[in-house]
C-alpha cells in the first residue's frame, strides 16, 4: 500500500501537469489523443521510478526469509542496506529497466482512455440534458 501512495501521487501531478502546460502553450487547445498518450507515459515513467525503491523493500522483505536473509529495521534501514552492499544501479532500482518498457505503455493508455471516456460522457449527458430542458 505505501509504494502505491508515491507511484500515484506522481503520475497524476505528473500527468495533469504535461496537460496544463499544454494548454498554456497552445492558446487552450485540449491536447489529442496521443498526445495524452505520451503524457501518460511520462508519468508512468516517473510513477515507476519515484515508487521503486519501495518495491525493492517489500520484495526484500517477502524473499529475504527464503534465502536466508535477515532484514531489520524500517524501510530506510533497509534500502541503506541495499545501496551500501549492491549500489544504487544495481540495488535500489534493479530491474527497474523492464517496468520503463510496460509501465509507460500501460498509464498510458489508462489515462488516455479515462479522459476520452470522460469527454465522451459529458458531452452526452450535457447533450441529455440540453435536450430535456426543451
Amino acid at each position: 500500500m505505501l509504494g502505491v501512495i508515491p507511484y500515484a501521487g506522481f503520475s497524476f501531478y505528473t500527468y495533469e501537469t504535461c496537460k496544463k502546460l499544454h494548454y498554456d502553450h497552445f492558446d487552450g487547445r485540449r491536447p489529442a489523443p496521443w498526445e495524452r498518450m505520451m503524457f501518460g507515459a511520462v508519468a508512468g515513467v516517473i510513477g515507476q521510478t519515484s515508487s521503486y525503491p519501495l518495491d525493492i523493500v517489500r520484495r526484500r522483505l517477502q524473499v529475504g526469509g527464503i534465502q536466508g536473509e535477515v532484514y531489520t529495521g524500517g524501510i530506510i534501514n533497509i534500502l541503506m542496506k541495499v545501496y551500501r552492499e549492491e549500489g544504487l544501479i544495481h540495488g535500489v532500482f534493479k530491474g527497474l529497466s523492464l517496468n520503463w518498457v510496460k509501465g509507460p505503455i500501460a498509464v498510458g493508455i489508462s489515462f488516455t482512455l479515462f479522459d476520452v471516456t470522460q469527454s465522451a460522457l459529458r458531452q452526452f449527458l450535457m447533450k441529455d440534458r440540453d435536450s430535456t430542458r426543451q
